[in-house]
C-alpha cells in the first residue's frame, strides 16, 4: 500500500468521459472504474466511408456534437444534439453489421449503428460518415512498449485507458496565457478523464502513479499534443491558440521534443469501483 507521509495529496475536482471519440465530453460527479478505462468512455467513434477513425484535427466542428447518456430497459444508450440540428435518440439495430475499423495503427472489428445517425453525423459535418461501436466480444491491446503489460485494453481512445491532468497545469498556462496577452482556456481543451487540484503542476510527469481509496492507476506515457488544444470546445473554430504558448515550456525530450501535457495511466487495481469527484487521492506507486 501506499503511504501517505510519502504521497503528496490532491483532491479529483473533475471526471470527464467522452462517449464518442473526439466529440464533446460529459463531466461527471462520479462513475464506473473498467479495465478499459471510464465506463463508456470513447466506446463509439465516427469513420468515414472506408472505416478510418474521423477526429477533431480534420473536422473541428465534431467539437459542437454534444452527446447525452440515457438508458432504456438497463441498456447504455446516447442521445446527439448539436447547433442547428434535431436531438437524435441513438437506437442501435437490433443486429448490427460488423465493419472493420481503422483507428491510428490498429484494426479492429466495430458494430454499425445504422443508417439514421449515419446521415445526421453526414448532414453536419459535411462528409460521409457512419458511428460505430466498439465490439466488447474484441479487445483493444495497447502499446506494451509502454504499459509492461500486453494484456492492458482500451476501447478507441487514442492508446491508452486514461488521461490524468492536474489542474495546477492548467493554472500554470493560463497565467502564460495571460502573460502573452491572450484569453484563458478551460481544461477541456485537453480531454482530460481526471483532474486532481492540491497538486503541484505536472506533478504528473514525476510520479509514479495515482491512488485512490479502491483504485490505483500507474502513469505510462506522457501525452503528446495535437492540433486538438487549439481548437475552441464552445465553437468548433480555431482560436486563441495554446500550442503557441506550450512550445515556450512543454518540450519533452522523453518524447523526442514533442509538446506533451498530462499522462496517460493504465489501472493496476480496483476495476468495478466508482471514483468520485472530492476524493482525496496520493501520487504514489500502485501495488
Amino acid at each position: 500500500m501506499f503511504n501517505v507521509n510519502d504521497a503528496t495529496q490532491g483532491i479529483i475536482s473533475a471526471l470527464f468521459i467522452y462517449p464518442i471519440k473526439s466529440c464533446a465530453g460529459l463531466k461527471l460527479s462520479q462513475t464506473a472504474v473498467r479495465s478499459t478505462g471510464l465506463a463508456l468512455d470513447r466506446e463509439w467513434m465516427v469513420v468515414d466511408t472506408n472505416g478510418h477513425f474521423l477526429t477533431q484535427r480534420a473536422y473541428p466542428r465534431m467539437a459542437l456534437i454534444q452527446p447525452h447518456l440515457s438508458a432504456v430497459d438497463g441498456v447504455d444508450g446516447l442521445t446527439l444534439s448539436a447547433t442547428g440540428m434535431n436531438d437524435l435518440a441513438l437506437i442501435a439495430p437490433d443486429s448490427p453489421a460488423s465493419l472493420m475499423v481503422k483507428v491510428w495503427r490498429d484494426s479492429v472489428p466495430a458494430l454499425d449503428m445504422g443508417d439514421q445517425v449515419a446521415e445526421w453525423l453526414s448532414e453536419f459535418l459535411g462528409t460521409a460518415c457512419r458511428l460505430v461501436r466498439f465490439d466488447k466480444r474484441e479487445r483493444r491491446i495497447c502499446d506494451p512498449e509502454w504499459t509492461r503489460n500486453n494484456q492492458t485494453s482500451t476501447y478507441f481512445a487514442d492508446g491508452f485507458p486514461l488521461l490524468v491532468l492536474s489542474a495546477a497545469a492548467i493554472a500554470q498556462l493560463n497565467r502564460r496565457m495571460s502573460d502573452a496577452g491572450r484569453a484563458t482556456v478551460d481544461v477541456s481543451r485537453f480531454r482530460p478523464n481526471i483532474v486532481v487540484s492540491d497538486w503541484p503542476a505536472h506533478l504528473e510527469d514525476e510520479v509514479p502513479g495515482l491512488v485512490a481509496p479502491d483504485v490505483a492507476l500507474r502513469f505510462v506515457k506522457p501525452c503528446t499534443r495535437c492540433a486538438i488544444p487549439d481548437i475552441d470546445p464552445l465553437t468548433g473554430l480555431v482560436t486563441n491558440r495554446v500550442n503557441d504558448i506550450l512550445r515556450d515550456y512543454r518540450r519533452d525530450a522523453r518524447m523526442k521534443g514533442a509538446l506533451t501535457f498530462g499522462m496517460n495511466a493504465v489501472i493496476t487495481r480496483g476495476v468495478g469501483e466508482t471514483l468520485k469527484t472530492g476524493q482525496v487521492v496520493y501520487s504514489d506507486d500502485p501495488v
